[in-house]
């Protein structure tokens, strides 16, 4: 009852704030940064500690991203692809996904997003800026976002949305 409770909670601000931003700006995608647990990691930590439920928060956001940093994380590189692709037990149907990846992950974090059965719809570089000034990181960089443009222009009947 408790975890509900707190679910139900963050679901109510996230309504509040969904509802002022489409007042201003109706066309406006709205977007949450999520825990990166599944719902079943560390007995349910995901709503047992953060209080965020995929189903509650759904019909508020067009946009999920997950904070997907790697090595911070202790986990293998290949994660990225691997949340992406386990995301269809648990994230509703027609929510995008979009994660944001470590730069300390780059390119490994990046190239397994691409490899991933189920497409992300887009994806954000936490700390990006050194893979931005470096011409050839930044072309590499590119040339794996096309490859995301290209997975998701291309996605099956399965895909999140």
């Amino acid at each position: 009852a408790w975890r509900n409770h707190k679910c139900l909670r963050i679901a109510r601000l996230g309504a509040k704030y969904s509802a002022i931003i489409r007042s201003h700006r109706r066309h406006c995608l709205v977007g949450i940064y999520m825990c990166p647990w599944t719902p079943d990691e560390f007995d349910g930590a995901l709503s047992r500690i953060f209080a965020q439920d995929y189903r509650l928060l759904a019909p508020l956001v067009d946009v999920f991203t997950p904070l997907i940093y790697a090595q911070k994380s202790g986990r293998p590189a290949t994660w990225a692809g691997e949340f992406m692709d386990g995301s269809r037990d648990f994230v509703p149907r027609r929510r995008l996904l979009q994660p944001i990846l470590d730069v300390l992950d780059f390119p490994a974090s990046m190239t397994c997003l691409t490899e991933a059965a189920t497409p992300s719809w887009g994806v954000q570089l936490f700390a990006g800026a050194e893979v931005f000034a470096d011409g050839t990181k930044a072309e590499q960089f590119a040339r794996l976002a096309e490859a995301l443009r290209q997975r998701w222009s291309s996605r099956d009947g399965n895909s999140q949305a």
